[in-house]
């Protein structure tokens, strides 16, 4: 199947040589795949060669052959081959520009026999969550493989956690989905009739390996029930191994010689697909299935175990239903659910192949899998460049979920923080971002060797970006000596950048860091864009109009800042104004909501006068005055600990009240699982008010029901009566009133929690956002 070549795109005009390393070209998900990278590299000009371990042909020595790709045979005929390493050695040397080992079998291999000082960039590949179960396997890939490639692929998350898990010294990790093509176009009814299936049966298909971890024995127990229950269904197995006999004989002695048919090694199953009404996987553990994304594509409704990146894949009751592993009998339940429900199987298939073609493509995997191969030829480590005054930041999460997320999306992101950051990693998703941050002094030696190269290469870009920063900050002159002071490393930081090769910078925040990016942007001839917020918009910005005039373009997180924004802009920057909420945590799903007792209200914010906390627990007081039995838990830190604190002795309250400091992220969840009602009693400030605060939409994901102030973008999501309460801003007894009416009234509590949920769901969709700021920033990189 030839690809699209109005679908390529030219990445590079010099032609690069790739050597791909395969255990064999026998036909399989890994063979597939490379098939495809193959010929759409070959399309572009570039050389391909694959080398398979083992001698023997197929049929997909050919097709690579078709494809344009060289196939060498290097001959492996047993575990320690001398001979082998001496010729996979010489094909080595040969100059290519990239090696890439498909297994970690052929990465080890490779990686004991690689000249020490290779020219050609290395990477491995991990496409399974069982690879490294012996401590021998990952201590060989911790001490070999994992210090001489350049990266790994992964194809899920669970499969990248996996790495982390069992391997020390990894090497960068990128996670790239495996892509499906379109099915080809069958005719149902004849294939039916191949197949010897009559029209009005009920067909399963199971595609896969016949090995122990694929689990068949399961969905053959699974139908032998459904035979004694009653119900009339099929079951087409599609697939060869060692325990094809076994499963065969085990069909036989249940009496299912006529319902259970083993079609084996097939290389048309897309094209057998459709002919099926449901698509079953019953393995025990799972990198990311082939099979079960051809399904999907296929349209066909999908039962699949909760193992490894199966979750992933399918999202459980909406494109597709989810199992526990080893279990015939939830295998039975789904079964008679889609046999009893024609509309549910057809839901689900329409979800599944929706989902298929927008998230798992074979041009998005293409796309990506060959960006990363040509950054790493070029030594072009990142894509883009995110700019931030601090990072890792306790109240910035939102930020740190939406770099990586990026970087799931093939997007490697540069951190640059213009101040070092004093909290540490705060949050554990953090961790794996921090070999990517970039810290320098507010001056140094190398700072001013740069800033002097810089001066004397490109005299004009050099003092035209210095224009810049202090243009947009000539009007405060606050401002404008912090531009002055953070000039310096700005200049370097933007020398690392070019040198970096990064085509985009992206700002937080319409204040300093979008300043810098528009003088780094000057700097390395690049594109720069921004994300504005609430007080950089509302409370006297510095040149804010000039920013987004200058910008490629801006995004922020509510519909009443984009109104605002595109008001002061002109001209065509009126059209680059985009809405991008905040990303949620993918955690929140981890959290049951299980109220402690006696009842706990919860407030998050920092500890500042505009977050009105006083407010809070002069409305507490009144609480606990009408004989309510609850507690008050104040989770952040600010200048104003000392005098709540004060407050709450002077009230006596302080034994109700507990003031629990700055969290880490899931603290913060663990908490408000615990809670019965979220309150927020926040005030208008000379810097503005809040926006739309996150924790108001964590809470509502959480199922707590939330108590706010009437003020900013809040009315976007809380609408009094139906997914939460508002009070007026410092109004303290419509505070208390409103707390009390929700600890008093359980099943209000629950209906404004169920409503604030789906609407939080369906606003703050991950995949909708991401794909919004993905294609912007893909524009420029």
């Amino acid at each position: 199947m030839g690809r699209n070549p109005g679908a390529i795109k030219a990445l590079n005009q010099k032609r690069h040589e790739y050597l791909f390393l395969v255990d064999s070209l026998e036909v399989g998900g890994i063979q597939r795949q490379l098939l495809e990278v193959c010929r759409y590299l070959c399309a572009k000009g570039d050389k391909c060669v694959v080398g398979s371990f083992r001698a023997k042909l197929s049929d997909m020595a050919s097709q690579f052959r078709d494809s344009g790709a060289e196939v060498l045979l290097l001959g492996k005929k047993r575990l320690i081959d001398f001979s082998f390493l001496l010729r996979l050695r010489k094909v080595l040397r040969n100059k290519y520009d990239l090696i890439h080992a498909m297994t970690p079998q052929t990465a080890f291999w490779t990686s004991c026999v690689m000249p020490r000082r290779k020219s050609a960039r290395f990477i491995s590949s991990l496409l399974n969550a069982h690879q490294f179960d012996k401590r021998l396997y990952a201590l060989l890939e911790s001490i070999l493989t994992a210090r001489r490639a350049d990266a790994v692929f992964v194809n899920s998350k669970h499969v990248e956690d996996y790495y982390r898990k069992k391997v020390f010294g990894a090497p960068p990790i990128w996670r790239i989905f495996n892509g499906v093509s379109s099915p080809p176009l069958s005719n149902r009814a004849e294939l039916r009739r191949e197949l010897g299936i009559a029209d009005n049966e009920f067909t399963a298909v199971c595609v896969g390996r016949l090995e122990p971890i694929k689990r068949h024995v399961d969905v053959i127990k699974a139908f032998s029930l459904l035979k004694h229950q009653g119900k009339n269904a099929r079951l087409f197995i599609i697939g060869d191994g060692r325990l094809r006999r076994t499963l065969e004989d085990f069909t036989k002695t249940s009496g299912l010689e006529r319902d259970v048919v083993f079609l084996g090694k097939r290389d048309d199953v897309q094209r057998l697909l459709c002919a099926f009404d449901v698509f079953i996987l019953p393995s025990r553990s799972e990198g990311f299935c082939n099979a079960l994304i051809e399904a999907m594509a296929a349209g066909l409704p999908c039962i699949a175990t909760h193992a490894g990146g199966n979750a992933e894949a399918v999202e459980d009751e909406i494109s597709g239903l989810l199992v526990p592993p080893k279990s015939p009998q939830h295998l039975v339940d789904s079964i008679i659910r889609l046999m009893s429900s024609a509309d549910l199987r057809e839901n689900l298939g329409k979800e599944a192949k929706r989902r298929a073609q927008n998230r798992f493509g074979m041009d998005a995997m293409l796309h990506d899998m060959t960006s990363h191969y040509e950054r790493l030829i070029k030594g072009r480590h990142y894509d883009l460049a995110y700019l931030l005054s601090q990072f890792p930041k306790v109240s910035e999460t939102f930020i740190l979920r939406e770099i990586i997320e990026m970087n799931k999306r093939g997007l490697s992101c540069r951190i640059i923080s213009l101040k070092s950051s004093k909290e540490g990693a705060v949050h554990k998703e953090a961790e794996p971002l921090m070999r990517d941050v970039l810290y320098l002094r507010w001056f140094s030696g190398k700072i001013f060797m740069s800033n002097l190269k810089l001066m004397v290469l490109h005299p004009v870009r050099y003092f035209s970006a210095f224009g810049e920063i202090l243009g947009l900050n000539f009007k405060s002159p606050v401002e404008l000596s912090k531009a002055f002071a953070v000039w310096w490393k700005t200049a370097a930081f933007a020398a690392i950048l070019k040198k970096e090769g990064v085509r985009h910078i992206h700002a937080h925040w319409a204040t300093m860091p979008t300043s810098c990016a528009a003088a780094m942007a000057r700097l390395t001839g690049c594109r720069f864009s921004f994300t504005a917020h609430a007080w950089d918009i509302y409370g006297k910005p510095v040149s804010l109009k000039e920013k987004i005039q200058k910008s490629a373009f801006v995004t922020t997180c509510t519909q009443r800042n984009v109104e605002y924004l595109q008001n002061l802009a002109h001209g065509s920057a009126r059209n680059r104004i985009y809405l991008v909420r905040h990303f949620l945590s993918s955690s929140l799903d981890s959290y049951e909501h299980n109220p402690s007792q006696p009842p706990v209200i919860l407030t998050v914010g920092s500890l500042e006068a505009y977050k009105g906390h006083n407010r809070l627990l002069h409305a507490f007081s009144l609480l606990l005055n009408k004989g309510f039995d609850v507690r008050l838990r104040i989770i952040g830190a600010g200048p104003l600990e000392g005098e709540l604190k004060n407050l709450a002795e002077k009230l006596k309250i302080a034994g109700s009240v507990q003031f629990l400091g700055r969290l880490p992220q899931h603290k913060v969840f663990e908490e408000m699982s615990g809670a019965s009602l979220f309150a927020l009693a926040s005030l208008k400030n000379k810097l503005g008010e809040d926006n739309l605060p996150n924790v108001i939409i964590e809470a509502s994901m959480l199922k707590v029901s939330c108590i706010v102030s009437d003020l900013g973008s809040i009315r976007e999501f809380i609408q009094h009566g139906v997914t939460g309460l508002l009070v007026e801003p410092g109004n303290i007894e419509q505070m208390a009133h409103g707390m009390e009416a929700l600890l008093k009234d359980a099943s209000l509590r629950e209906q404004l929690a169920e409503n604030a949920r789906r609407k939080a769901m369906a606003m703050f969709d991950k995949d909708k956002n991401a794909e919004t700021l993905e294609k912007k920033f893909k524009e420029f990189v």
